[in-house]
């Protein structure tokens, strides 16, 4: 089983970056502690920060992997200006001469994917 991750806000950290780590109780506890020197003694937040990257290093990260696009979904939606996908019609790729002209124009033009299957392909393109 694996142990839970818990982020901490940048706003605790250097750089602006998260800590992705195990050790929830010590983190808690770290970040409880510069945030109340912090503003109590703005004369030793400097100090505090060396102390700060001293236990940085000294915690366990766990580096989170970035979303992948698939690839399937993103060579057959394309994201609209309001947000919207949109996706080609089927039916257009054989047994063509029994539809007729209008039909094919019609299968021709773009559509726009369904509410109820939007937010599964979002989830593919990463948006």
């Amino acid at each position: 089983m694996q142990a839970k991750l818990v982020a901490v806000a940048p706003r605790f950290l250097p750089n602006d970056r998260f800590i992705y780590t195990q050790n929830q109780k010590a983190v808690a506890e770290f970040c409880n502690r510069f945030l109340i020197l912090r503003v109590l003694f703005p004369i030793f937040a400097l100090a505090f920060e060396k102390q700060l990257h001293f236990f940085y290093q000294k915690l366990e990260f766990v580096v989170m992997p970035k979303m992948k696009t698939h690839s399937s979904a993103k060579k057959r939606f394309k994201l609209t200006g309001t947000g919207k996908l949109k996706r080609r019609r089927a039916g257009l790729r054989h047994i063509l001469t029994k539809k007729s002209k209008k039909r094919k124009n019609v299968l021709g033009q773009a559509a726009i994917v369904h509410p109820a299957d939007e937010k599964r392909m979002k989830n593919l393109l990463c948006k």
